[in-house]
């Protein structure tokens, strides 16, 4: 099973385990909502009509050192609403799935089978349309565990600095040595769990499209 990164935040008083967020607490988020629950919709919950997208929560790691994950394969919280999400052009990782309005992003994802004593860096394949708005003062971050009590790696960007109608990355690296939580068991898990995301500030934004997501095994 599959959860996105973000659903133990409000545990924590917002933060991931091992490292200070400068972001505020989410005290209203419950792990109950149907958004934190992704991968259980298509089996143990009973079927309702979902205003989110559900990703592929069965993704094996490729032994070529690099995957590459396409938009369709991940969660997006309200993803079916046309009001904020727009898949017409989602095909693949080339046109990607394009965000016109929302006040929460979240974005999850997870690949089972990779090796715990290596490091992997998830890197989110992105651009921003000529209208985008609400990024100038609103940073996002993108974070990555292993297992599910495992340590966030986690990076934080400020998307305004990047050029309309150009393609960019931005990246996370989890290390090896650095991603299990003691006594937990998480440091042998094989599956990643990783996400971008931006909702604590409640600031509606839009015009950013994301193309894809590679998952690359760097040491």
């Amino acid at each position: 099973m599959c959860f996105p990164v973000v659903s133990k935040l409000h545990h924590v008083n917002a933060q991931p385990a091992g490292v200070h967020l400068h972001i505020p607490a989410v005290k209203h988020i419950s792990i109950n909502q149907p958004f934190f629950h992704f991968c259980l919709l298509g089996s143990e919950m009973a079927p309702y009509t979902s205003p989110h997208h559900v990703g592929n929560p069965t993704l094996v790691f490729t032994r070529d050192k690099e995957m590459a994950i396409g938009p369709k394969d991940l969660s997006i919280v309200w993803g079916k609403d046309n009001r904020y999400w727009n898949w017409e052009t989602a095909s693949g990782t080339d046109d990607g799935v394009e965000l016109s309005q929302v006040s929460w992003l979240e974005v999850t994802g997870c690949v089972d089978r990779t090796i715990a004593k290596k490091d992997y860096e998830v890197v989110f394949q992105l651009s921003l349309n000529q209208d985008a708005f609400g990024w100038g003062t609103t940073p996002i971050y993108i974070m990555v565990k292993r297992g599910k009590q495992g340590k966030f790696g986690w990076r934080k960007y400020n998307l305004e600095s990047y050029r309309p109608q150009q393609k960019f990355e931005i990246s996370v690296r989890l290390n090896a040595e650095k991603s299990g939580q003691s006594g937990s068991g998480s440091s042998s898990d094989e599956k990643l769990y990783f996400g971008m995301y931006e909702v604590w500030s409640g600031k509606w934004k839009g015009g950013l499209k994301i193309h894809g997501v590679l998952v690359k095994e760097v040491r």
